[in-house]
Order: structure tokens, then sequence, then C-alpha cells
């Protein structure tokens, strides 16, 4: 999926780089309906208790699997918008694997 650079990055990362985006699954949060945050089609949906596992397909039989305490419950092919907590994130050059230090 495709997602917008954190604004930290602005002046590390410039139109047309192709970079990855690292975040640990606490850290990537369901937005509101109303957000501009990416949207995606739930592929896994858990729920353990105190915690639910939602799982994105990110393409190549690879997922994003995030962790919320969100009492709401979802089905597969149920659409989230997604955002991250940004000063939670890192970047790597999507070519050597080099982390990007943002400012």
């Amino acid at each position: 999926i495709r997602v917008r650079v954190p604004r930290k990055y602005d002046q590390s990362i410039f139109p047309g780089d192709e970079v990855i985006l690292g975040v640990r699954p606490t850290d990537v949060l369901v937005d509101n309906s109303d957000s501009l945050a990416t949207e995606a089609p739930i592929t896994v949906f858990e729920n353990l208790g105190d915690e639910r596992r939602i799982s994105i397909d990110v393409g190549n039989d690879e997922f994003l699997t995030l962790i919320t305490e969100d009492e709401k419950r979802y089905r597969q092919g149920d659409h989230i918008r997604l955002s991250f907590r940004e000063t939670k994130t890192h970047i790597f050059n999507q070519s050597t694997g080099e982390r990007i230090i943002g400012h």
C-alpha cells in the first residue's frame, strides 16, 4: 500500500524517492471514516479479548498487522482508514536498506 511519508521526513525525502516505512503494530492506527488516511480492506480480524488484531494484505503474500484495543468489531472485506504515530515511524531507502533520518 502507499502512504504519505510522515512530515518529519519532508527535508530528507523527495518526489520520486521510493522508501520503506517501518512501524510497530501498536503504532498503526485505525482512523475515522472522515479522514484522508489510506483506505484498505481487512483481510483478517482477530478478537483476542483485551486486544484486536487487524491484518491488511499489502501484496506479494505479505500482511500489515495492527493491534488495537478499540472495541469495534470488523469482518473480512470491511474497509478501514490507516494512519501512523508519525513520531514512531522509521524510513528506509528501498535500494540500500539504510535508515533515513528525519528532522
